[in-house]
């Protein structure tokens, strides 16, 4: 067995996964396995990766999900297996090369490995057509950014994400060389990409409207010098000036699941899927509530004449 074997998670997570296997990934991404590797020392004994089993992992999973959440709630199944899945991506790679494994290092004899806890799947929820007009009106009564204005930066980019279908991180990430208002294109470059893919999106004439609001020479185009947090508290506070209730609240990523609701009614399954920037149709597929035109196929059923009278 190689002496790196005798490791704690995060050292050879210092020696070896973060110089050799996350070449050229993102801060944030660096910051997620950081994030894992603090959970993994607070709630376990920390012992060399070579003396971890299934076990262990097991104990430390189940006291993983007693803590609290951003919410006050307990942290959700899904929470609780992405930092899982980093643990094992990083015993994985210490462990023997492999077909589907071919770069480990070979540090370990075993890699231990435990399933992920079973996710629930919500339904997704869409925002009405009534309460993304409220939403909108509501964007007056932001505080932030100060500039450009708060209320055109918060219409611009409700705009935006919605005729876009795109994710938080997504849009927070163009800069003004990535949008060409002439030819009415917004391009994603691989760099913010989910996948590490570019990708072009046509903007609607609506879109190029609300850009020119806020247009700027450089930069990116949706500003947010505050704490990243600060900016899911001042969507939900437009959304409490909409008359939304805290309790049925949407988050800016049912932007997208609301295009992808819409979209479901007037598109192609293919074109679903490329509108969403989804690698399978069944992810977007996930991403649709219940259209008015299923309501309309159930009332087109035929019934027996007794169950109609």
């Amino acid at each position: 067995m190689h002496s790196a074997a005798k490791l704690t998670m995060r050292q050879w997570f210092t020696t070896y996964f973060r110089p050799w296997f996350l070449v050229r990934r993102s801060a944030k991404t660096v910051a997620e396995y950081s994030c894992t590797l603090d959970r993994w020392e607070q709630l376990s004994s920390n012992r060399p990766i070579n003396e971890i089993r299934g076990q262990h992992l097991m104990a430390w999973r189940a006291r993983l999900v007693e803590l609290h959440g951003r919410r006050g709630g307990q942290i959700s199944p899904a929470t609780a297996n992405k930092h899982l899945a980093a643990l094992l991506a990083i015993l994985s790679k210490a462990g023997p090369p492999g077909l589907r494994n071919r770069d480990a290092l070979g540090h370990l004899d075993h890699v231990p490995w435990i399933a992920p806890l079973r996710e629930l799947q919500p339904f997704p929820r869409a925002i009405a057509p009534t309460e993304l007009a409220a939403i909108y009106e509501a964007c007056h009564h932001a505080r932030h950014p100060a500039a450009p204005p708060a209320c055109a930066w918060w219409q611009a980019f409700v705009i935006v994400a919605y005729t876009c279908a795109l994710r938080r991180g997504a849009i927070l990430g163009i800069t003004w060389p990535d949008v060409d208002l002439a030819a009415r294109v917004l391009r994603i470059p691989a760099s913010i990409d989910k996948a590490g893919r570019e990708r072009k999106k046509p903007l609607v004439d609506a879109a190029v409207r609300h850009l020119l609001r806020i247009r700027a020479d450089s930069g990116p185009v949706f500003p947010w010098p505050l704490a990243p947090v600060s900016l899911n508290r001042e969507w939900h506070r437009i959304q409490l000036e909409a008359g939304i209730e805290r309790a049925r609240q949407f988050t800016i990523h049912d932007l997208k699941r609301t295009a992808a609701t819409e979209a479901s009614a007037i598109a192609s399954p293919w074109v679903l899927q490329r509108f969403c920037d989804h690698a399978q149709l069944s992810t977007s597929l996930r991403y649709v509530a219940v259209p008015a035109e299923l309501r309309d196929v159930a009332e087109r059923l035929p019934l027996p004449a007794a169950a109609s009278a």
